[in-house]
């Protein structure tokens, strides 16, 4: 397929069985359960533009505070889903969601979907999304070498 701009279409890849497991306990309301079914709404609807988005190539791609997507150890990428309000709901703290997502050499245009969790939306976040980031880089060596 060919974007509006000319340039192709990237293709979504869901092949890992554990990100689709993830993908459809956040549309079910089962992710995470420090998220409230309304979080757990709109964090669905808001990624689901931002994978279009990825797919035709307009992300806004920074290290600022307003990514759509960011660069993680120069090896995957994730999108950064934000809800309209980070203020605690029913006394839960605010948490963030993350798709972690890769870019393979084959097939090209390809973005590869490798995991799908939450943070803490505060610097207590960074541990879990370190360890969140471990296990898409696993997931992207695992597929790699069954590839």
């Amino acid at each position: 397929m060919i974007a509006h701009d000319g340039r192709p279409d990237n293709q979504w890849r869901f092949e890992i069985q554990a990100l689709r497991s993830e993908m459809a306990a956040l549309r079910d309301n089962n992710l995470d359960p420090r998220l409230s079914w309304a979080q757990h709404l709109d964090y669905w609807q808001k990624l689901t533009l931002l994978i279009g988005r990825a797919r035709y190539g307009v992300l806004k791609i920074t290290d600022g505070p307003d990514a759509e997507a960011k660069v993680l150890r120069d090896v995957i990428l994730e999108l950064r889903p934000v809800l309209d309000s980070d203020r605690p709901a029913f006394g839960k703290r605010p948490r963030r969601l993350r798709l972690y997502y890769g870019e393979p050499d084959v097939p090209i245009y390809s973005l590869l979907a490798l995991h799908l969790d939450t943070k803490e939306a505060d610097g207590q976040g960074l541990d879990e999304q370190n360890v969140a980031i471990d296990e898409a880089l696993r997931r992207a060596e695992e597929w790699a070498a069954a590839a």
